[in-house]
């Protein structure tokens, strides 16, 4: 029991350093033109594994392309924990639940959306999940650290782009659905 609370105070540091370090800006000097498209894929065959053991299939719509200037490796994570818990993608959705990932071009933007069929976020709450270490009552028995948002939203910062959330579209949700979730991120074209 003893062991596990340390490895959890351990995660949550290094959780915080990175958070802190993406924070400092100082990681822009490493950017590198990207391509979202494999980068996306490379996250959606990562992840894909856990959302088929729960009967979640992941709808994808990606364009052919989509350069960005940008830090390849907090992209990469930033997507990774969308899929997994940031966005109550995989972990909330219901089993046989659905989750859509999509990014279209938006103007000089990049608009990466992600939208489950899980319980959804109060809108009240809606700020307050970008906060470290916070957690939404329903989640507070589930594994996790409560920085999933705080790191997408860094990430998304340091990139000059934004975030928001919203109920997930009703035209696309199946009547036995819960409302969901849809995280939208727009990220500046190179």
């Amino acid at each position: 029991e003893s062991l596990r609370d340390i490895d959890q105070v351990l995660a949550t540091f290094q959780a915080l350093l990175k958070i802190a370090s993406i924070d400092s800006g100082l990681l822009r000097e490493a950017f590198q033109p990207v391509d979202l498209v494999p980068l996306i894929n490379d996250a959606v065959d990562f992840m894909e594994p856990v959302a088929d053991a729960r009967e979640q299939p992941l709808q994808i719509s990606l364009p052919e392309h989509a350069h960005l200037l940008g830090h390849r490796d907090l992209l990469f994570q930033l997507l990774i924990n969308l899929l997994d818990n940031a966005s109550n993608a995989i972990k909330f959705t219901p089993v046989g639940g659905r989750i859509r990932l999509a990014l279209a071009s938006q103007g000089s933007s990049w608009q990466l959306t992600i939208a489950d069929s899980g319980p959804g976020i109060p809108e009240a709450e809606h700020q307050k999940v970008f906060d470290r270490l916070y957690r939404l009552d329903a989640t507070r028995q589930t594994p996790g650290l409560g920085l999933g948002l705080s790191l997408v939203q860094a990430v998304t910062t340091l990139h000059q782009g934004s975030i928001s959330l919203s109920a997930a579209a009703t035209e696309t949700r199946l009547p036995h659905e819960q409302e969901g979730l849809c995280i939208a991120i727009l990220l500046p074209k190179s």
